[in-house]
């Protein structure tokens, strides 16, 4: 593993152009990566880090690269243990692998808003998509309502 990394600026969404590209040429990079719901998007938007071994110029000039991170005239350059730690947190596709799921089965739950706002509930089943299978007491029966995770709060 290269010793330092390079902070790289991508263009607007072209992450993945710029990383293509790094690979490419050979160049060492890493592109933490977020599932969130069902796309995945990187978990610092624009920013990826690529190995310096081969110079800042060959960096900058990447397609996909708008530049790199600065102090003045010097680029930031991130240590191979920091990459390492954040590399230690993902998968093997670079995903971020932390559940960031608010609430877990079997949580009491209330509706913030719509027809069953204030309504208590419990949570029976998270699904992928961010959507929430809650059962509810409604006219004294346990029922099954299935909704999005912003639109409910923890009881």
């Amino acid at each position: 593993m290269t010793e330092k990394f390079a902070v790289v600026i991508a263009k607007p969404r072209q992450e993945e152009k710029a990383a293509c590209n790094f690979e490419l040429q050979g160049i060492e990079y890493f592109l933490p990566r977020l599932k969130r719901r069902k796309e995945i998007i990187p978990l610092f938007p624009r920013y990826l880090f690529a190995s310096i071994d081969q110079g800042f110029n060959k960096l900058s000039s990447t397609r996909g690269v708008q530049g790199l991170v600065t102090f003045g005239q010097y680029p930031a350059v991130v240590c191979s243990k920091v990459i390492a730690m954040v590399k230690a947190v993902c998968d093997e596709k670079g995903i971020y692998k932390v559940d960031t799921r608010k609430f877990r089965q079997g949580q009491k739950v209330k509706t913030k808003e719509g027809l069953f706002s204030g309504q208590l509930g419990t949570v029976a089943r998270l699904s992928d998509s961010g959507r929430i299978e809650v059962l509810m007491n409604i006219l004294g029966r346990s029922t099954r309502v299935v909704m999005d995770e912003d639109d409910i709060i923890a009881a």
